[in-house]
């Protein structure tokens, strides 16, 4: 044990200094290690970062063409709902004129019968209160006026339903 004692005492200088050195090269090397890596990390954050820039931008290049294409078909949707309720309401005023003519005669000729009846029970021509003209207020005349704007209801309904795009 002594004579580990006096080897210590001899080289403890020599080599307290070999394991600084030691720690020394040791401590360098990872310095210079972590250096590298945090470089390298640093590049490719960079990479990254370009990328999801590029990727952002190619994404709304891509939405915009998208959201024309989509204005394209809706203004197209729109114009044949439009002319399609142009045509539609044309038509029911096609009908409903038909509709009136074809009321103002049947009323007419309910009237005329009505009329020959009661002159040919009396044996007296009609009274002349008697205007043979049309009933705006009757009933039938209402139902169908309500029967004419709930088909133009059911039938606007349908187109919005159908042809419409939201």
């Amino acid at each position: 044990m002594i004579y580990l004692q006096t080897l210590l005492a001899k080289y403890a200088m020599q080599i307290l200094g070999g394991l600084l050195a030691t720690a020394l090269v040791i401590g360098g090397y990872y310095y210079w290690k972590h250096s590298v890596a945090s470089e390298a990390i640093a590049e490719r954050d960079a990479q990254w970062q370009e990328r999801d820039r590029k990727d952002v931008q190619h994404a709304a290049e891509i939405m915009a063409a998208e959201n024309a294409k989509i204005e394209i078909i809706k203004q197209h949707y729109q114009d044949q709902y439009n002319s399609g309720k142009e045509k539609l309401h044309e038509y029911i005023e096609t009908l409903t004129a038909a509709n009136a003519s074809a009321n103002a005669n049947v009323i007419r000729l309910r009237n005329a019968k009505t009329t020959r009846a009661i002159s040919c029970e009396n044996g007296l021509p009609a009274t002349s209160n008697d205007t043979g003209g049309i009933d705006r207020t009757s009933d039938e005349d209402i139902q169908t006026a309500i029967s004419i704007k709930a088909v133009e209801i059911i039938i606007e309904d349908y187109v919005k339903k159908y042809f419409v795009v939201n």
